[in-house]
């Protein structure tokens, strides 16, 4: 399993999935170091990056008036001369993933391109079996009180019973004591 780790996930353009087969190196966007997501090729130097991440940058420099320029080789960039990668957006759509949900029990695999589907399909299907599964442990969890109950209750009168035995006991060893003094006297006399 490879689990592409985003320094900064919360603005990653990638893909952030468990993939299960090796993501080459050229799939991925070193920016957000996630797979390609919508890939942009620049066209003068041929760095690719995904589409949210060639956002940030070109935003960047709109925000600071500055050329836009390539973060990897700093040459200028000619924004009309940006074009959509329809090549590595095939390879990485056809890279093997993991249902998300897998860690709560969904085995699904299959390539990227059907995770978005699967995914809906499966977040519904796994809400409504964390559903049943919540009813049904809350049903244990107050079996379980239940019973946690009844046994206190049954260990309560188990030991009042033990106090009535021990309480029968101790008459019928005083009774005896009194008979086998009775017997003692009856036969010293």
């Amino acid at each position: 399993m490879y689990k592409i780790k985003n320094k900064m996930a919360e603005s990653a353009g990638g893909y952030d999935y468990d993939f299960i087969t090796e993501i080459p190196e050229d799939l991925i966007c070193t920016l957000c170091h996630f797979p390609f997501q919508n890939p942009l090729q620049i066209e003068h130097c041929g760095h690719i990056f995904c589409k949210e991440c060639y956002q940030q940058i070109k935003d960047h420099a709109e925000t600071n008036n500055v050329e836009l320029c390539c973060p990897l080789d700093r040459h200028i960039i000619d924004v009309t001369r940006v074009f959509n990668d329809k090549s590595d957006e095939r390879k990485v759509l056809s890279l093997k993933v993991k249902c998300p949900n897998f860690a709560v029990g969904c085995t699904w695999t299959g390539e990227l391109r059907e995770a978005l589907d699967h995914e809906r399909k499966c977040c519904k299907n796994q809400t409504a079996v964390n559903n049943s599964f919540e009813i049904e442990l809350k049903k244990i969890i107050k079996q379980m009180t239940e019973l946690e109950i009844k046994v206190q209750c049954q260990e309560g009168k188990l030991e009042d019973k033990q106090k009535q035995l021990d309480i029968q006991t101790q008459i019928i060893e005083n009774q005896k004591t009194q008979m086998d003094e009775k017997i003692s006297k009856s036969i010293t006399k």
